[in-house]
């Protein structure tokens, strides 16, 4: 495969290996454009961060979360519903928003941003005894994931090669986050990346035992 950029010309290794590639490009994309904005703590009229969100939210619903950070889920087969309630078996429901951030930006007056509290019933989705439990977390999936799985779903010129690389455009698109985060102190400990396969023996993998897993491992730390 070759790709023309003005007079140069680059294969597939050149590009991944160069930075140059889809999922490169979407997390840079998605970090500078959304997560650098929702998540550190700012003064003036914005929102004093994703962590005091958390704790607002806390106080005003009269529950516990866990884990103050947002949880990005990065599944491998890039499929993230409008309701994650459909990848856990009924396991999570939506409980609300956090407070909104309202900005104009790029020419869009009053621009919102916003994130959702799940709830997770960690006995299952039928235990209704008062005694079962609930962890409750701000999670939601990478966006841009979603729009390259619709690129791949259209007869789209560029469809093909999406397609094809798509595994390696994931993990490039993970790794390349990672490091955003990693370089910028105001943003990394608030947000965790949760990049995990989501067919396994062509079965849908319930997405509520991973994050209950994911947390019980930061609470270890």
């Amino acid at each position: 495969m070759k790709h023309q950029l003005g007079c140069c010309a680059f294969n597939a290794s050149e590009i991944f290996s160069s930075n140059l590639d889809a999922g490169t490009y979407m997390a840079t994309s998605y970090f500078y454009g959304y997560l650098k904005i929702v998540l550190p703590a700012r003064g003036g009229i914005e929102r004093a961060g994703i962590f005091t969100a958390l704790e607002e939210y806390e106080a005003t619903h009269s529950i516990k979360i866990p884990v103050k950070k947002l949880f990005i889920l990065i599944p491998s087969s890039t499929y993230i519903p409008a309701d994650l309630k459909e990848i856990s078996d009924n396991w999570m429901e939506s409980k609300g928003l956090l407070n909104t951030i309202t900005l104009d930006r790029a020419g869009v007056i009053n621009r919102t941003y916003h994130n959702t509290i799940y709830q997770i019933h960690s006995e299952g989705p039928n235990v209704t005894s008062l005694s079962s439990k609930s962890v409750y977390l701000a999670v939601e999936g990478a966006t841009p994931l979603k729009t390259f799985l619709e690129v791949q779903d259209q007869s789209h010129r560029y469809a093909p090669v999406y397609i094809k690389y798509k595994k390696q455009i994931i993990q490039n698109f993970y790794e390349a986050l990672q490091n955003l985060l990693n370089d910028n102190p105001d943003c990394k400990d608030y947000v965790e990346l949760v990049y995990y396969k989501d067919i396994v023996d062509n079965k849908r993998v319930n997405v509520a035992h991973i994050l209950l897993e994911t947390i019980a491992k930061i609470q270890k730390l």
